[in-house]
């Protein structure tokens, strides 16, 4: 009955694709439309995330993808004072992605959470049964270290990419630890 909106987003995702219309359209549609396309998209993604498919909606908005919207969607400010209701959608469009680019992160921290929570699981199975305990103790007392241990100093330091540096020099580093698309779509201009 109802056919699937076009949006932002292939329903037919293909990995590495590049999912984003080009800026360009706001010459063929009004500034308006550009606008619904972003709404469909988050569209998309919420009723993804409602059906569970939380890896997929991972794969779809990257970092990558998360910057380059925001450099998009910083391209269609309009006047606040001209066009008022039409600045409350964009920034509420804005401040959609950046939910749905929280939970993801928070997806993430989930998994790594029940795989620790699994081996920690495994570690207590051991500790309670007295014949795997000494197993285990018999397994570490015969395992050798095929070359002796020791330290190694690298004087390597870990490198922030330049438009989060700047970032962080200018605004702090964002609560929830996703970077606010305006702010970030300026920075990403001039570096």
């Amino acid at each position: 009955m109802f056919s699937n909106p076009i949006t932002v987003f292939s329903r037919n995702y293909v990995s590495g694709q590049n999912l984003i219309r080009p800026p360009n359209t706001v010459q063929n549609a009004s500034i308006y439309t550009v606008l619904s396309d972003y709404s469909k998209s988050i569209q998309t993604l919420i009723e993804e995330y409602a059906k569970g498919e939380f890896a997929l909606v991972a794969e779809i908005l990257t970092q990558k993808t998360y910057n380059e919207m925001a450099i998009h969607l910083n391209d269609l400010a309009q006047n606040p004072a001209l066009y008022p209701d039409y600045e409350t959608l964009r920034k509420t469009i804005v401040s959609a992605f950046a939910g749905i680019y929280q939970s993801i992160i928070q997806y993430a921290n989930l998994l790594k959470t029940e795989t620790q929570l699994m081996e920690a699981q495994t570690m207590a199975n051991i500790l309670k049964d007295p014949v795997q305990l000494q197993d285990y103790i018999n397994k570490q007392k015969s395992h050798r270290a095929l070359f002796p241990e020791s330290n190694v100093k690298l004087n390597t330091a870990a490198q922030l990419k330049p438009e989060y540096a700047e970032y962080i020099r200018l605004y702090g580093f964002p609560q929830g630890g996703v970077f606010d698309m305006d702010r970030l779509a300026e920075i990403l201009r001039r570096v």
